[in-house]
């Protein structure tokens, strides 16, 4: 059994050397890309930039239009559209949700670091074998 559990590590060791030297040549490809491309990205960044600006000032200039006519199509391409927004307090909404047994979901990460800490009568408490493996398995072989 020992000899065939060191052969199985030494075919991750192989495999993990193989899947590194793969991925640093996609890696330096990928970099060696971001550099010939980057003043490609900069006028791209630049452009959408501008087309934030200019969709704001004419949803602004549309809605100012609205405001002055409630003319809900005041130029082209543009509509102004109702929806209904809703403003509450969060702690009363949840007090309500608590009380109506709706809108809830578990925080699983709080509950069990609760859980973790102190004993919960409906949580049951086991312990699992796991098989970690070195990082470096090479090293791990000498």
């Amino acid at each position: 059994m020992s000899g065939e559990i060191r052969r199985q590590a030494e075919a991750v060791s192989a495999a993990r050397d193989h899947y590194a030297g793969a991925k640093s040549l996609v890696d330096d490809a990928y970099h060696e890309w971001l550099e010939m491309t980057a003043i490609l990205h900069t006028a791209a960044e630049k452009a959408k930039a501008e087309v934030v600006e200019a969709e704001d000032s004419l949803r602004e200039m549309a809605l100012t239009i609205y405001r002055d006519t409630e003319d809900k199509h005041p130029g082209p391409g543009v509509e102004i559209k109702q929806r209904q927004m809703l403003l509450y307090d969060p702690g009363e909404a949840l007090a309500w949700a608590v009380e109506h047994g709706l809108a809830l979901s578990l925080d699983v990460k709080a509950f069990e670091r609760h859980a973790k800490a102190g004993p919960i009568g409906f949580v049951e408490y086991r312990n699992e074998a796991m098989a970690a493996l070195a990082q470096d398995m090479a090293k791990a072989l000498e």
